[in-house]
């Protein structure tokens, strides 16, 4: 990792790579795939830098602007994946070569999952109740753990990642939002941080549980997790 370099993001970018290259002892032409990562918008976010910006919310989600801020869905099925990325799918026969191009495929069916279940779950919880979607959504993404544990192909393991994009899309918003309409105007703040805070708990424990155990035990662990708060 090295430090944003705002006034020309390629700087920090090169100097990460030169520095991997050096570590490895290997010449630029032996590198086959290269994934970059950049601070550089989060950073503007926090730091107030960017560009102004206006949020329209529905009467039934007031409350999103402050949600907005630190807002987590299930961290430990999120961060799970990438843990047992390699491993799972090398155990249903993905080759190495196409190791990096399927983990991108199975993420981006997880990602438009959320994006679709946000929606799903938005309207829902205008309709049917907070509590209905948070029991709902929890169901859904700790049904798709279960089975996540049981696949034995590629498609499969999309169609579930998948689900349990949609799943995760309602779990926290709801919890959040039930607990900003339970506790006083002046003690939300305090009450929706702890909620979020906690959930970060979820990355340490699927890193844990991703390296102790076999990567369908740790899906299966996340699913019984999550029928537990039922």
């Amino acid at each position: 990792k090295t430090l944003t370099t705002p006034t020309d993001p390629s700087i920090g970018a090169l100097e990460g790579l030169r520095g991997v290259l050096g570590e490895a002892a290997i010449r630029p032409g032996d590198v086959g795939a290269v994934l970059h990562a950049t601070t550089l918008v989060s950073n503007a976010i926090i730091e107030r830098k960017g560009a102004s910006t206006a949020l329209v919310t529905t009467l039934g989600f007031k409350d999103t602007l402050d949600i907005a801020r630190e807002k987590k869905f299930d961290i430990y099925d999120l961060l799970l994946f990438s843990v047992v990325r390699i491993q799972s799918l090398s155990a249903i026969g993905v080759p190495a070569s196409d190791l990096l191009s399927t983990g991108v495929h199975l993420l981006n069916m997880q990602m438009l999952g959320m994006l679709l279940g946000g929606v799903v779950w938005g309207m829902l919880g205008d309709r049917k109740g907070r509590l209905a979607v948070l029991f709902g959504s929890i169901l859904v993404y700790s049904g798709a753990n279960l089975l996540n544990a049981l696949v034995t192909s590629v498609d499969q393991y999309a169609v579930l990642r998948f689900v349990a994009g949609v799943g995760l899309a309602g779990e926290l918003g709801a919890g959040i939002t039930l607990v900003s309409e339970i506790v006083p105007r002046h003690q939300r703040g305090y009450a929706t941080g702890i909620v979020a805070g906690i959930g970060l708990s979820g990355a340490i424990a699927a890193v844990i549980v991703g390296d102790l155990f076999d990567w369908r035990a740790a899906y299966a662990v996340g699913g019984v997790m999550g029928l537990l708060l039922l």
